[in-house]
């Protein structure tokens, strides 16, 4: 199953897709399951709406898909996430913003426009890469640690409540650059968090349902 790991080149320059289930995505799932009650009502997804639904359900009112792509026939927005006021004129309960913000220039900015963009009492729901391999040499700009994650979110988001952390240890670290399978690891291989070898970071927003002198009401 593991061959030769002393290499050069990993088993699948694919993130391990080829073999089953890549490593990253044990933890995705387990963040967006975590907080699956968030995702509910007008939800925001990027490319598609694969998790809004997965995690979402019933409870989803309607899946709206953002994407820079005029091209995506998924897309019910087209835009620039890091755009000036990008999402102006939506109002959403839930966006979902995983393993996105490495590839956009100004990551405070697309966090900002998301956060504008929910209604009061909405919640933002990220992941970031901490150890990953390039998805593309020229469009993958960033890494993230749960610490940097929070001060672009404190930035972004300046009245919010803000919960971060991460997942992952050593052994799905290298197995993940690898590029093995998640089945190729023991149940608690994958579930042991050591937070120097973290994969991936998360990040939960929450948005006051009103803000300091005003009263709203969430719809």
């Amino acid at each position: 199953m593991w061959g030769n790991m002393r290499r050069t080149t990993p088993f699948s320059r694919d993130w391990g897709f080829e073999r089953g289930v890549p490593i990253d995505r044990v933890y995705i799932d387990e963040f967006l399951t975590r907080h699956a009650a968030d995702i509910a009502g007008h939800v925001l997804e990027v490319k598609d709406s694969t998790c809004t639904m997965r995690f979402g359900g019933e409870r989803v009112v309607q899946a709206h898909v953002v994407d820079i792509d005029a091209h995506n026939p998924r897309a019910t927005v087209v835009c620039d996430l890091a755009a000036p006021a990008a999402l102006r004129g939506f109002e959403f309960d839930c966006i979902i913003l995983t393993q996105t913000l490495h590839l956009v220039p100004d990551a405070s900015r697309a966090v900002a426009n998301c956060y504008a963009a929910l209604k009061p009492g909405g919640t933002l729901l990220i992941t970031v890469p901490v150890i990953t391999k390039a998805c593309d040499p020229s469009q993958d700009l960033w890494r993230f640690t749960p610490s940097g994650l929070l001060l672009v979110l404190k930035q972004a988001c300046p009245d919010a409540a803000i919960e971060v952390g991460g997942f992952g240890n050593v052994l799905a670290s290298i197995s993940f650059l690898m590029g093995l399978a998640a089945h190729e690891l023991d149940v608690g291989e994958l579930q042991f968090d050591d937070e120097d070898y973290h994969i991936i970071a998360w990040g939960r927003v929450a948005k006051p349902l009103q803000a300091r002198g005003q009263t709203s009401h969430r719809q």
